[in-house]
């Protein structure tokens, strides 16, 4: 799957992350695991992305990894 500043501009994306998008990566990139975290480093909003360019099925995925690494790092 690839995000575009296309995509992310006809999703009304804020202006300051379109801006960090381009910075970051040029006006497309492949999602992978390397470039979700170059974005996550960068200050890319990769939830709201997940939110807007996802499949639920693919949300759910996201949210669930999400929740393995929030309990694998507290000190519960």
């Amino acid at each position: 799957m690839k995000v575009t500043v296309a995509q992310l501009t006809k999703l009304n994306a804020c202006r300051d992350q379109v801006d960090l998008f381009i910075k970051t990566f040029g006006q497309e990139v492949e999602v992978t695991e390397a470039s979700c975290l170059i974005a996550a480093r960068a200050g890319i909003d990769i939830d709201w992305a997940a939110q807007k360019l996802l499949t639920p099925k693919q949300r759910q995925a996201y949210e669930d990894a999400k929740a393995v690494e929030f309990f694998k790092d507290s000190q519960l």
